[in-house]
């Protein structure tokens, strides 16, 4: 009986190891595996977790590297035209132009960090 139960426990523990790490396993475990052979495919999942774990790492990493340059820049663009609109004897039409072409350079800016 003690076997049997064992069997069930090993085939349930096949069965979740198979659904929750399918996209981490190359092959689908089977009960005719060995537990060397098991231990293997685990030790596997584990190299290939931790690879997609170091990838989002620096893909969020990069994310957060470029936020903060696009915020910069478009903190200076934003003081260049607060500079421009303080130099004088400048025209409302002239600095609606002017702001109008540092808001489009922003936003062409935008459109190539994706």
């Amino acid at each position: 009986m003690e076997s049997t139960e064992g069997s069930k426990a090993r085939a349930e523990a096949i069965r979740l190891i198979n659904e929750r790490y399918k996209e981490y396993l190359p092959n689908m475990l089977t009960e005719k595996m060995s537990n060397e052979e098991i231990a293997a495919a685990l030790d596997y999942v584990n190299r290939k977790m931790e690879e997609n774990i170091k990838v989002r790492i620096r893909a969020e990493e990069m994310q957060h590297i470029q936020q903060e340059r696009f915020d910069t820049e478009k903190k200076v663009l934003e003081d260049l035209v607060k500079a421009y609109e303080n130099t004088g004897d400048r025209t409302e039409t002239e600095v609606g132009i002017a702001t109008a072409a540092f808001g489009d350079l922003i936003q062409a800016y935008k459109k190539s960090g994706d």
